[in-house]
């Protein structure tokens, strides 16, 4: 058990929210950056180049970052995620979701330059202007928030293993302590008392890893 989960009394419910959304998440947004736009009038080569180099970007790195995230093996009671790696998932999420809104793509016709704001508005010079701005903006937050997400997964994976490691070093002192009072004195023929504490099985829980 995490040392905090017996006596905090806060609750995880968003942390343990976005824990739960990752994966669904990133099953939306992925084909939404891709070809998403296309199906609300804003479809062009863009569609065919993706393929090839935003995707693939994005299986990766979502991927890394997911695998980060279950490997930190949290319980519930104390928030599968940090609060600032649930953010830091939020704001992600929200910087895709804004640059598949918000990018340009075209096609062969020299008016076909689009985004979905474009095509929801005038469709104007004015207008593409201003989404492709807010795509290349929503692109950098999307790359500066990953990376911020990388680095708090990364540490809390490091103090999830260095917390696991303590508690087994713990419960191997524990054995061996216990091991040394109560197999001493069968070794004598005595019967050892009971005394208050674990009842440790024949086999010890192993030695901590290094």
């Amino acid at each position: 058990m995490h040392p905090s989960a017996a006596t905090t009394t806060r609750s995880y419910a968003f942390e343990n929210a976005v824990f739960a959304m990752i994966i669904p998440a990133t099953a939306l947004l992925v084909p939404w950056v891709w070809f998403g736009r296309a199906f609300l009038g804003a479809g062009g080569w863009y569609l065919l180049f993706f393929a090839f180099t935003v995707v693939p970007l994005l299986v990766l790195t979502l991927g890394a970052t997911t695998v980060l995230a279950f490997t930190q093996r949290r319980p519930a009671g104390t928030g599968r995620l940090t609060t600032r790696q649930a953010c830091a998932h939020l704001l992600l999420w929200v910087a895709l979701a804004a640059f598949g809104f918000f990018v340009v793509d075209f096609g062969d016709a020299s008016d076909s330059a689009n985004s979905v704001l474009t095509v929801a508005g005038d469709g104007g010079e004015t207008l593409r202007d201003l989404s492709t701005t807010l795509s290349l903006v929503a692109g950098a937050v999307a790359a500066a928030a990953w990376l911020w997400l990388l680095v708090e997964l990364v540490v809390g994976n490091t103090e999830s293993k260095r917390r696991r490691d303590a508690d087994a070093s713990r419960q191997w002192q524990q054995w061996q302590a216990w091991q040394a009072q109560h197999g001493g004195a069968q070794a004598y023929g005595e019967h050892p008392q009971q005394q208050p504490g674990p009842s440790w099985p024949q086999q010890p829980p192993g030695p901590p890893r290094t």
